[in-house]
């Protein structure tokens, strides 16, 4: 079963052509990475994917929503880790605080997992954190629920050599 599914995706912004007719699947169980030169619009599909940009033309579904379904889309996106390129945070809770928040609106089945391969400092405020330590807690609230579905741009972004090779 294809958990994403793209069909003629096409985005504009204004003379700029950001996705041009972009169509692929990708199966259950599959590891799919986009490749490609800055500005060659790879995030801007994962925006699309995610709801938070609507196609100029083509669909998509992601776990079987339609990205222009809203209602079918947020329920999807409960299943789906997802990863932005800067992630970004409320800079004045520690993030041990962000961690238990996000548990609570979407559950926590690997956190303690997680947090033995990327440690953030938990309980500094991530105001504090370096890029690579934002970075690190992201990867854990993208992972913590044990999604069906994990949606990442540029993941490794500000890691270490040795961290990087963990995601």
């Amino acid at each position: 079963m294809a958990v994403i599914e793209v069909e003629g995706l096409t985005k504009r912004f204004g003379d700029v052509l950001a996705n041009d007719d972009l169509s692929f699947a990708v199966e259950s169980g599959e590891i799919f990475g986009f490749l490609g030169p800055n500005g060659a619009g790879k995030s801007t599909c994962i925006r699309c994917l995610m709801g938070f940009q609507s196609p100029t033309a083509g669909t998509a579904r992601v776990l079987g929503a339609d990205v222009h379904d809203d209602a079918a889309l947020r329920a999807a996106r409960g299943r789906v880790g997802y990863l932005p390129a800067h992630p970004s945070f409320d800079e004045d809770v520690t993030g041990r605080r962000f961690l238990d928040h996000q548990a609570r609106l979407k559950g926590d089945e690997r956190s303690d997992e997680l947090l033995e391969l990327f440690d953030p400092p938990l309980d500094r405020k991530i105001g504090g954190y370096s890029t690579g330590n934002a970075q690190m807690l992201a990867i854990v609230q993208g992972f913590m629920h044990a999604p069906d579905l994990v949606i990442m741009d540029e993941p490794t972004s500000a890691l270490s050599a040795d961290a990087a090779d963990r995601v």
